[in-house]
C-alpha cells in the first residue's frame, strides 16, 4: 500500500485514499486564485461507473452542504471535435467557475478541452494542431483532473 502524499509541483498533485472529500476545498481555492465565485461547477464524468457509485452520492451532498451549483457532461467514449463543441455550445453562456473531470483518459481528454474551449470562440478543430488555423489564447477556466485509472 502506498501511504498518501501531496507532490510539491505545479500544477497541485494530492494523491491518497479517500481525497475526493478535498474536493469543495480545492474548489473554494481555484476560487480565491482565479477572482471567481467558485460556487459554480462543471462536472465532467463516464458515462456511468462513476456516477453509480456510492462517491457519486457522497460528492453531491459534498456539494450541497458547501453550496456549491454544479452542471454535469458525460462523455461515454473517447471525446470528438463534435463531443466537445456541443458540450462548450451547451454549458458557455451559463455560470461556470472550474471544470472538474472525473474518470478515465477520455473523461481527462475531453475535460482539459472543455475548460479551455470554455474561454475560446469557435470550434475546436480550429485549434488542432495540423488542422486548425488558429492560435488559443491561453486563457482556461480552472480545472482539475480527478483521474480513476493509473494510465500513461
Amino acid at each position: 500500500m502506498v501511504n498518501p502524499f501531496k507532490f510539491a509541483a505545479t500544477p497541485k498533485i494530492i494523491f491518497g485514499s479517500g481525497k475526493l472529500k478535498l474536493l469543495p476545498k480545492l474548489i473554494e481555492d481555484y476560487a480565491r486564485l482565479s477572482a471567481r465565485q467558485g460556487n459554480s461547477v462543471l462536472l465532467v464524468t463516464g458515462k456511468s461507473s462513476f456516477v453509480q457509485s456510492e462517491n457519486w452520492d457522497m460528492l453531491l451532498l459534498q456539494f450541497e452542504s458547501a453550496k456549491i451549483k454544479w452542471k454535469h457532461f458525460t462523455i461515454g467514449k473517447e471525446p470528438t471535435p463534435i463531443l466537445i463543441d456541443e458540450c462548450v455550445t451547451k454549458f458557455r453562456d451559463q455560470e461556470i467557475d472550474i471544470v472538474v473531470a472525473i474518470g478515465g483518459g477520455s473523461v481527462m481528454d475531453a475535460g482539459k478541452a472543455i475548460s479551455a474551449m470554455l474561454m475560446e470562440e469557435g470550434s475546436v478543430k480550429n485549434y488542432l494542431e495540423g488542422v486548425g488555423n488558429k492560435q488559443a489564447t491561453g486563457n482556461k477556466m480552472p480545472f482539475i483532473a480527478i483521474p480513476t485509472t493509473s494510465g500513461t
